[in-house]
């Protein structure tokens, strides 16, 4: 709803949002067959109802496992854009928010205020200075199900020469903290935009983020990591970036550079190197004292040029655009399979930088006759940059070096005191660029 009253304009509204996901899982034949050594043979299978670890008795065996996860959403408004005098506008507004996951997560009073003013310096439209904060809570999806409500219950029957047995899993949830908060962001923008000219623009912006109470599992329970002596789990980025622009009748050319850097403890949902880990990963399971750092999403430095150039050859109307980039490569880190599993050797993102990545994008479009042709062409010149390493410095028994450094690794000691051994491929290239590749389409609306 949007009412103007004077030099007023006042939303408000809401929003409800009721998600069931529903997971069938399977296995190909009805069970797992698995045998690690001649003589030994494991059958794994889903289950409903009670099983227990007695291969004498009976367990509710079933061909395949499904659960559902439900996850409410819900959120109010209400909003002001106020235009104080010509040119100078200033927006208000709060924003409540609920999400649940099943019955065992819920976060009820989520009150997220915002706020931001434009104003045009020159007046005219010739520039514009803005401000603006907001604070969000990230959303919990229904995917999240597997990490707090169920996991698919699991029996598995062996057999090892004659003797038999059986061990199953309930598919138990994690369990939640009772004091558990909601995952909050603070976001902070300035930026300034002048028009010099008709044909010329640059624009000047900068962006904070920063987030807390990130949430994964430790060994305790699924909450808010900081509250065992362990490090917080928690992000901040900030963004500074540059653009001019240069507009023509046919003809647009743009150049950017942006710096900024993401550094913190808590990777998010997905991460690189342990995918898609629903909020389960396990960065917080043991030794936690060296997660802080560089994370996979630092930016680093960035520049970028484009070009764009329209004709008409007939009654055939043609566009060439190029896009080239050149970033700054993924911070690398010191990685070992240690007593405790995967263990940051060293500070997060501390082993260096991974190498320059640069790019050249070309598209090619033509119309005729209300038939569009679109030819996008993408890295042109078939650069192979590394675009990530191998982490693992040492696969022995060891231990993170607490803020430690690369020069320190040669040092480093197995659980029995003996020199720690370096893998061969520690470092070594595992993802290159995407080659020389092509996209060609063809549109007609009727």
């Amino acid at each position: 709803m949007t009412v103007r009253l004077g030099d007023h304009v006042v939303r408000a509204g809401g929003a409800l949002e009721d998600t069931r996901l529903v997971t069938t899982t399977s296995f190909t034949g009805n069970e797992q067959q698995r045998s690690l050594f001649p003589g030994e043979r494991s059958h794994r299978r889903f289950y409903t109802g009670t099983c227990i670890d007695d291969v004498a008795m009976p367990c509710d065996v079933t061909t395949a496992s499904q659960l559902t996860y439900r996850t409410v959403y819900a959120a109010i408004y209400a909003e002001d854009t106020f235009t104080l005098m010509p040119g100078l506008s200033i927006d208000a507004g709060l924003r409540g928010e609920l999400m649940w996951v099943g019955t065992r997560l819920h976060f009820s009073s989520e009150l997220a205020p915002r706020a931001g003013v434009v104003w045009d310096v020159l007046g005219g439209g010739r520039s514009r200075l803005w401000a603006s904060y907001g604070r969000s809570f990230a959303m919990l999806p229904a995917g999240l199900g597997t990490t707090v409500i169920q996991r698919d219950a699991t029996v598995e029957d062996f057999e090892l020469g004659p003797a038999s047995g059986r061990v199953h899993d309930a598919g138990s949830a994690f369990l939640v903290e009772p004091r558990v908060r909601p995952i909050t962001q603070d976001e902070v923008t300035l930026g300034a935009q002048v028009v010099f000219t008709s044909a010329l623009r640059a624009t000047l912006w900068g962006q904070g983020r920063w987030l807390r109470h990130g949430l994964e599992t430790t060994a305790e329970a699924f909450e808010n990591p900081g509250g065992h002596g362990d490090i917080a789990a928690t992000r901040e980025t900030e963004v500074v970036a540059l653009e001019v622009e240069v507009r023509r009748p046919a003809t647009v050319l743009r150049a950017g550079v942006m710096w900024g850097r993401t550094v913190g403890s808590w990777a998010g949902p997905f991460d690189p190197r342990q995918g898609a880990n629903f909020l389960q990963g396990a960065d917080w399971d043991a030794d936690a004292s060296n997660l802080y750092g560089p994370l996979p999403t630092n930016l680093g430095g960035r520049v970028f040029a484009e070009a764009e150039r329209r004709a008409t050859l007939g009654e055939v109307e043609l566009a060439v655009a190029t896009r080239l980039t050149a970033a700054s490569g993924r911070p690398r880190n010191a990685l070992a399979n240690g007593i405790d599993g995967i263990v940051e050797l060293l500070p997060r993102g501390s082993a260096g930088d991974n190498p320059v990545v640069t790019q050249i994008n070309l598209r090619v479009a033509a119309r005729w006759r209300g038939v569009d042709v679109t030819l996008d062409v993408f890295n042109l010149f078939d650069r192979r940059d590394v675009t990530n390493l191998d982490e693992i410095y040492s696969d022995d028994l060891v231990r993170p070096i607490s803020g430690g450094s690369a020069s320190d690794l040669v040092f480093l000691k197995s659980e029995d005191g003996s020199a720690a051994h370096r893998r061969t491929a520690f470092q070594l290239p595992l993802a290159y660029q995407a080659p020389l590749s092509a996209a060609l389409g063809v549109h007609k609306a009727f």
